[in-house]
């Protein structure tokens, strides 16, 4: 999903003799009932649903009701062949009293296969007769003793039938709870329907996508997988709370369910999506004539808490003649469905195969990024500051490089994007901050380092302690150590980020503005955040070479800017001495480029 002595009643020695033992692996901590009924509801390789379903589940009063069953009560779960036909039946409760008749705890129980236990003195067919009452919908009696041994106390009767998706087992001695059936069924609904739409979860619709795909094999037909994103649901979560986004999701859900006339056509994805799937079509033309249906159905304005709403969604739409396989055709849509709303939304999109072979690409690359911070192949290189006035190198920004194996040195314009989207930006920026402040416990005490800090890094709760342990571990002075942040990084600050900015800067740690003049941060953040510095980008100095008046203009301007708020400044991208002579002239004090040195790796 197994012993030796469970349960002697439950299955003939003509079957057990061959098959080997198999013990579960998903028979511990299986309390609450409602945890384990939701784990071996559906079959191992499929996600479990979430905890809302679980809570739905609970807050119907199934697990006390079993539990309060004065006689023994199990619960299986039919495990199928390929064919469909039942293969077997898995453990996934017990009660008390079940535990109590065969002498074993609750995780010896839960889990095991009736055709891997011990040979029972119980006439043979039990299996055929459980299989039967499942299959048929009725109740079936059939002798049980209890386990060799035991003296003749134990009930004789065992009453076999279905509920929900379960076939249950109770020994007579207490009559069937009335609404046992309807509770075990409205857990079996809860688990594969989403609670906020009704539709079948994404579990759901990947096996009607499975069997879809065998039916039409050799047809010649062609299957269409469509994933429905909602357009700008976050602002509706945010002006309207969650309760509104679930009822835009509940009326649109409604909307393409009447658009499609088929409701297990469709289905819910993971957040904002949907899946609609088309069968038996004899082109993709048919396909996009029914995402133009439903874009059109999809559009009319609805109103939630008073507040009008013109809702859109963006559709992908991958198709296929046969052969592919349902995660695949999921993944592809969803791919088309990212391209859509790439476009402007409101609108669908094919699959483009170009795409889907590149983020196969970003997943490898992403895979050997990890590999590499494993192998230590990432390392902080160092570029120099110089003071325009002096000449002389004031400091080093230290910046992330990735040498490989092979010798090829893989740019951080490529790989620092991948990181960032696939969440191993954070591990990049603490490794340089630590090499970083390790070479700089080695250089003259006037020498200062800057280090980028990523948005990722400065949301995490712990950033403050983190520097300040790299600080103490290299015994640097903090006002040595200048944080960087994009000016695009400052639009996400809260005002917990703003506390450990505030933290940081109140132990001297100086905290810069970098590629300055290329984001959308607002002036008021240089105001309100404890910012020593401006960085401009190298943009500026680059339009510069090509006499651009306009970004002569606005650099002029931005430093003063930083003049009036006495902060430090430095031009980045500098490669001649007029660029450095230019950028003085108008009042910036520091600069780094090519000019001065590319970075590379400081000598011990």
């Amino acid at each position: 999903m197994g012993f030796s002595d469970t349960f002697p009643f439950l299955h003939p020695v003509s079957r057990q003799r061959k098959r080997k033992k198999v013990i579960s692996d998903t028979a511990v901590n299986c309390e609450p009932l409602l945890e384990r009924l939701t784990a071996m509801a559906e079959p191992r390789t499929s996600p479990l649903p979430d905890a809302s379903l679980a809570a739905a589940g609970a807050a119907a009063g199934l697990q006390p009701i079993l539990d309060a069953l004065p006689d023994p009560f199990l619960l299986l779960r039919p495990e199928r062949v390929a064919g469909g036909a039942i293969h077997d039946f898995i453990c996934t409760y017990a009660n008390g009293a079940a535990c109590r008749l065969h002498g074993h705890q609750l995780d010896r129980i839960v889990g095991a296969r009736l055709l891997d236990l011990h040979p029972s003195q119980c006439p043979s067919g039990l299996f055929e007769q459980g299989v039967r009452a499942f299959e048929a919908g009725q109740t079936v009696e059939v002798s049980a003793p209890g386990r060799p041994g035991d003296a003749p106390v134990a009930p004789r009767t065992l009453r076999l039938f279905p509920a929900g998706g379960w076939l249950c087992c109770l020994w007579s001695g207490a009559s069937e709870p009335a609404d046992l059936r309807r509770r075990l069924s409205e857990l079996d609904h809860s688990q594969r329907h989403d609670a906020v739409s009704g539709l079948a979860v994404r579990s759901v619709a990947l096996a009607r996508i499975r069997q879809a795909l065998d039916r039409q094999a050799g047809s010649g037909s062609i299957l269409a997988v469509l994933s429905i994103g909602v357009d700008g649901l976050t602002p509706v979560n945010d002006a309207l709370t969650h309760a509104g986004g679930d009822q835009l999701i509940a009326f649109l859900a409604g909307r393409i369910v009447r658009e499609i006339g088929e409701p297990d056509r469709v289905g819910r994805g993971t957040g904002d999506e949907f899946i609609v799937l088309l069968s038996d079509l004899a082109s993709a033309a048919e396909a996009a004539h029914t995402a133009e249906r439903i874009l059109t159905a999809c559009r009319a304005s609805i109103t939630i808490g008073g507040q009008p709403i013109d809702p859109t969604v963006s559709i992908g739409i991958a198709t296929t003649a046969g052969g592919a396989l349902p995660d695949e055709l999921l993944r592809d849509a969803s791919l088309a469905m990212r391209q859509a709303k790439a476009r402007g939304r409101n609108c669908f999109a094919l699959l483009d195969d170009a795409l889907a072979t590149e983020a196969h690409t970003r997943l490898l690359f992403a895979a050997e990024i990890q590999r590499g911070l494993v192998m230590e192949e990432f390392a902080a290189w160092f570029m120099p500051i110089v003071c325009f006035a002096s000449g002389e190198v004031t400091g080093y920004e230290a910046l992330a490089r990735w040498v490989r194996p092979d010798g090829i040195d893989v740019t951080p314009a490529e790989f620092l994007p991948c990181a960032e989207r696939r969440g191993l930006i954070v591990r990049i920026d603490q490794l340089v901050l630590r090499q970083a402040l390790a070479t700089l416990s080695r250089l003259p005490e006037g020498l200062t380092m800057a280090v980028n800090v990523s948005a990722a890094t400065l949301a995490q709760p712990d950033h403050p302690e983190l520097v300040a342990e790299a600080l103490e571990a290299a015994r640097v002075s903090p006002d040595r150590l200048h944080l960087e942040v994009t000016e695009t990084a400052l639009l996400s600050v809260t005002d917990r980020i703003r506390q450990q900015m505030e933290q940081l800067a109140g132990r001297g740690v100086r905290w810069y503005v970098d590629d300055f003049g290329t984001g959308y941060s607002s002036v008021s953040h240089l105001r309100d955040l404890p910012i020593a510095g401006l960085k401009l980008d190298r943009s500026f100095t680059c339009a510069m070479r090509a006499k651009d008046t306009k970004s002569l203009r606005l650099s002029q301007a931005l430093v003063g800017v930083a003049e009036g708020l006495e902060l430090d400044t430095v031009a980045e991208g500098v490669e001649t001495i007029e660029e450095a002579r230019l950028l003085t002239s108008q009042g910036w004090l520091r600069g780094q480029g090519w000019l001065y040195g590319k970075a590379t790796p400081l000598a011990p």
